[in-house]
Formats: C-alpha cells, sequence, structure tokens
C-alpha cells in the first residue's frame, strides 16, 4: 500500500480535495493525506460545500502541516503545475494520478495490465 501526500499553500481546498478524490478512486488500496506549508484556520466553506455536493463529507476536515514522522512514498504538489477544475471529477483524478505517474522514475511509468500476483497485492487486507 502506497501512502501519499497532496500539499498546496494553505491545506483549506486544493489539497483537501485532491486527497478526498484520489481515496475514492483508490477505493482503500493506497492511502492518502494533504497538508500546507501555512495551513488555513479552516477547510473552505466553498470546498466543503462542492464535495458535499459528489458525496464526499470533508466537513469535519481541519488544515495541518505535513506529519514527518510518516513520510509519504509520494507527494504531489498540487496548483502549478497540477491544474484542477473542480468542476469535472473524472478530469481532476485524471490529473491527479498523471502527476503522480510524472513522480515516477522511467521504467516505472510503463501501462501495462497487471498480473494476477500484483492485482493480489493491492488488495487491502480482510
Amino acid at each position: 500500500m502506497s501512502h501519499v501526500l497532496f500539499v498546496c499553500l494553505h491545506n483549506a481546498g486544493r489539497s483537501q480535495m485532491s486527497q478526498a478524490l484520489f481515496e475514492r478512486a483508490a477505493g482503500g488500496r493506497h492511502e492518502a493525506a494533504s497538508a500546507g506549508a501555512t495551513p488555513g484556520e479552516r477547510v473552505h466553506p466553498e470546498v466543503v460545500e462542492v464535495m458535499r455536493e459528489r458525496g464526499i463529507d470533508l466537513s469535519e476536515r481541519v488544515p495541518r502541516v505535513w506529519n514527518v514522522l510518516r513520510p509519504p512514498k509520494v507527494i504531489v504538489r498540487v496548483g502549478d503545475p497540477v491544474q484542477l477544475s473542480y468542476e469535472d471529477e473524472p478530469a481532476d483524478i485524471e490529473a491527479i494520478m498523471t502527476a503522480i505517474v510524472d513522480l515516477l522514475p522511467p521504467e516505472a511509468r510503463e501501462r501495462r495490465v497487471p498480473t494476477a500476483e500484483e492485482l493480489k497485492l493491492t488488495k487491502p487486507p480482510t
């Protein structure tokens, strides 16, 4: 299981949304967190509302700084260079996943169908 960190300036909008969209797309196969360089006081109300419309509750989330005690395997900076529309969830998920793939070494970027053994390794424990 990989751990992905989404970072933006205040952890009050973009990185919170990215984390939530990634978690839904990953379906428990991978973990995500979000953080900000200078955390805001709260997640923007507009962000909470937009995500609620998509069936995701961010109302209890609190902006935070990165926890260095548990370093992520992948860090995605949201904003430039990853631009999200917040209107088209599939396109936003694709942008996030593309940003993650762009961080991988060339040999890991190969798109292929995983083997049955590889798929077993991605399933969460029961």
